[in-house]
């Protein structure tokens, strides 16, 4: 019986993965208020529409609920009575 020799090969694979979080406080969350920082992305609905720019992403949300409307990633259900 022959004896068959296979190339061993040892990878060490690295994954760094960077993520940067700003946060403001609350106090800064309300665009209308000086020290807004417009290059941070809202973290609410309600602080989204209140921002200079809020047409952008009201566009944005509804691509967004479409897409996954169309890859049925939710069901749409009747809220409880007490909602």
């Amino acid at each position: 019986m022959d004896e068959f020799r296979f190339l061993q090969v040892m990878v060490n694979l690295i994954v760094v993965e960077v993520a940067s979080l700003s946060v403001r406080s609350n106090t800064q969350r309300n665009p209308m208020v000086e020290g807004y920082n417009m290059k941070i992305p809202p973290a609410t609905y309600d602080e989204a529409i209140q921002r200079p720019d809020s047409d952008h992403w009201l566009v944005a949300m509804r691509k967004e609920m479409n897409l996954m409307s169309e890859m049925n990633v939710y069901e749409l259900v009747p809220l409880p009575v007490d909602c």
